[in-house]
C-alpha cells in the first residue's frame, strides 16, 4: 500500500472534506498526506514522535497514520520525527478533525468510553455529545473517567458529593464560548485544555467539570477508530502505545 491508497481508505470512513468544512468556520487543521512512502505494515499513533518513528523502523512499518497533524503550522526547517520519516521513506498521513467528527470517530468513541446512553450530538458536524449515565456522585464518575481513559490524573471542579446524571463531552480542546452554550442540560462537562474564563463560566453556572489531559481524551478513542479502519486494510496495522502524556 502506498500513502495515497492509505489516504483513500481513511477518506472512506472519515472524509477529509470534514476538515475543510470545519476550517471554513474557524477551526485550524492540516490533515492529509504529510510524507510520501509505502509499505505492507501501517503504524497508527496519536502523535508523530521520534519514539513512534523508531518503532516503525524496527517493525518494518513503511506508513504511519497519526491523529494530530505531523506538521500543524508552517515550518522553516525539517528535523526530528519528520526528518526521520523523509530519510527512511516512511509515508505519513494525518487524520485530525475529520477523524474527530466522523460517524464512528474519536468524539464518538470518547462518549462511548464514558458510558454514554441516549446520546445526542451537540454541534453541527458530529462534534460534542450530550448523554445520560448511571446516577452517581461526581467523585465516583471522575474515578470512572480515569479508569476508562487510562488516565493518571484529572482535574475535577465541583462538589465531589453532587449527583451527576447527564454529561457533555468533547474530545481534545473542545470547549469554547459556542460549545459551552450547548452544555446547558449537562450536570458535568468532560473535555481538556479548557481556558480559565470558560472554566470559570461553567462552574459559576453550576456545572461540574472533569478535565483529563488532551492526550487522554483522544488516545484510546483514536485507537478504537484505527481498529475499525484496520478492517478495511489487508496490510498489518499496529498501534504505538504512548503513555508519557497521560
Amino acid at each position: 500500500m502506498n500513502v495515497y491508497e492509505l489516504y483513500n481508505v481513511v477518506n472512506s470512513v472519515a472524509t477529509f472534506s470534514l476538515s475543510e468544512d470545519l476550517k471554513k468556520i474557524g477551526y485550524h487543521d492540516n490533515s492529509g498526506i504529510i510524507c510520501e512512502g509505502q509499505g505492507d505494515k501501517i503504524l497508527c499513533v496519536l502523535d508523530l514522535t521520534i519514539g513512534a518513528v523508531e518503532f516503525a523502523k524496527q517493525n518494518g512499518c513503511g506508513l504511519i497514520l497519526t491523529h494530530h497533524p505531523a506538521i500543524y503550522a508552517p515550518i522553516y526547517n525539517v528535523k526530528g520525527a519528520i526528518a526521520e520519516c523523509v530519510k527512511n521513506s516512511i509515508g505519513v498521513v494525518s487524520a485530525h478533525l475529520n477523524a474527530d467528527v466522523a460517524v464512528n470517530g474519536v468524539d464518538y468513541y470518547l462518549a462511548n468510553l464514558l458510558g454514554a446512553k441516549n446520546e445526542k450530538i451537540l454541534q453541527h458536524g458530529n462534534y460534542g455529545r450530550l448523554f445520560e449515565i448511571q446516577e452517581q456522585t461526581l467523585l465516583e464518575y471522575s474515578n470512572f473517567v480515569k479508569e476508562k481513559l487510562n488516565c493518571k490524573n484529572v482535574c475535577v471542579f465541583g462538589n465531589e458529593n453532587v449527583i451527576v446524571k447527564k454529561v457533555a463531552s468533547f474530545c481534545g480542546a473542545g470547549i469554547d464560548e459556542q460549545t459551552l452554550a450547548l452544555c446547558q442540560d449537562a450536570d458535568v462537562i468532560v473535555s481538556s485544555d479548557i481556558k480559565h474564563h470558560l472554566l470559570l463560566s461553567a462552574t459559576q453556572s453550576g456545572k461540574c467539570v472533569i478535565m483529563p489531559t488532551h492526550f487522554a481524551t483522544e488516545n484510546l478513542p483514536f485507537k478504537l477508530f484505527c481498529t475499525d479502519l484496520s478492517k478495511k486494510i489487508k496490510e498489518s496495522v499496529l498501534y504505538f502505545e504512548q503513555d508519557t502524556l497521560l
